[in-house]
């Protein structure tokens, strides 16, 4: 099981959950984890460690943090050089910025481990690479990573790396060429659907056109039959006043009638032959002839009987 020391760094101060770093000789055996408060953040960070005898100081960069860039938890395996002679070894965490490669230390916490002193030969780990030799050593890393990172990243966009099973039919480009078929199928669909649906909108508006047509027939015969009704009743109107003229005069005769009777009956000379006689003594004279005219008829009758 890995040995590690926590130590959490707030500001200038250290707190750690262990001072035994380890056994006389022991080289990266052991891990230091700094936990960094947010007064840490953006500056560049390094552990200087040196030996009991305060001695043969050798420097460890910190790169990327536990979690990423962000981060501000770092893993540094303990080097050999701290372990060399028993007793008190020491490691102090720098802070730093750096300018046109002029490095300025801003923030700096020492602390104390116990290296404990070995009971049998040991054989000397190591050295500690050089500060040119870590950062070497991270830039190779740093390369298989974006090596492996743009082998995996064409894997998944376009295949035929080889690295990963099944990658030819799942990556960006099959996706993409499945999609652009599904689309132009889709578009070939909507077109025909689309065409449909023109002929039978065309359709419909010839039925429109149609049906416009005979309701204006229609309506014109409507229109035509209203005015025929209207005319007739005109005509019926006509002829209803003729006949109430008709009336009218036929009461206006037959009060001129009744008028004219009623005057001739008033009269004291009735003069139909316009012989200006007295009715009464016509009338008289008349009896008068028809008597004497029926006298003589009577008389030649008899006459004749006598003879």
């Amino acid at each position: 099981m890995e040995r590690m020391i926590q130590a959490d760094i707030t500001g200038e101060l250290v707190r750690k959950d262990s001072k035994n770093v380890g056994v006389q000789g022991e080289a990266n055996v052991t891990t230091l984890r700094l936990r960094f408060d947010e007064s840490w953040r953006g500056y560049g960070k390094r552990v200087v460690w040196r030996n009991a005898m305060g001695e043969n100081p050798v420097a460890v960069t910190l790169f990327q943090g536990q979690g990423g860039e962000e981060s501000l938890v770092y893993n540094t395996p303990i080097p050999k050089e701290p372990l060399e002679e028993p007793g008190w070894c020491s490691f102090t965490v720098e802070g730093y910025t750096e300018t046109e490669g002029v490095r300025s230390v801003a923030l700096s916490v020492k602390e104390y481990l116990e290296v404990k002193e070995s009971g049998g030969y040991y054989r000397p780990a190591e050295p500690t690479p050089t500060m040119a030799q870590q950062i070497l050593d991270a830039l190779g890393k740093a390369e298989l990573v974006v090596q492996a990172s743009a082998q995996e990243a064409k894997s998944w966009a376009v295949g035929g790396t080889g690295s990963r099973e099944g990658e030819d039919t799942d990556n960006a480009r099959y996706y993409a060429e499945q999609a652009g078929k599904a689309a132009e199928e889709t578009a070939a669909e909507v077109r025909t659907e689309f065409e449909a649906l023109a002929a039978d909108a065309e359709g419909s508006v010839d039925a429109a056109k149609a049906a416009k047509a005979s309701a204006e027939q229609a309506q014109g015969k409507a229109e035509a039959a209203q005015a025929g009704a209207e005319q007739a009743r005109a005509g019926v109107e006509a002829e209803r006043m003729a006949a109430e003229a008709a009336r009218v005069g036929a009461e206006a005769a037959a009060n001129s009638a009744e008028k004219t009777l009623k005057g001739a009956m008033m009269e004291t000379v009735y003069d139909t032959q316009g012989r200006g006689t007295d009715v009464f003594l016509y009338v008289d004279g008349l009896v008068g002839d028809v008597a004497g005219a029926l006298e003589t008829l009577l008389n030649g009758v008899g006459g004749e009987d006598n003879a």
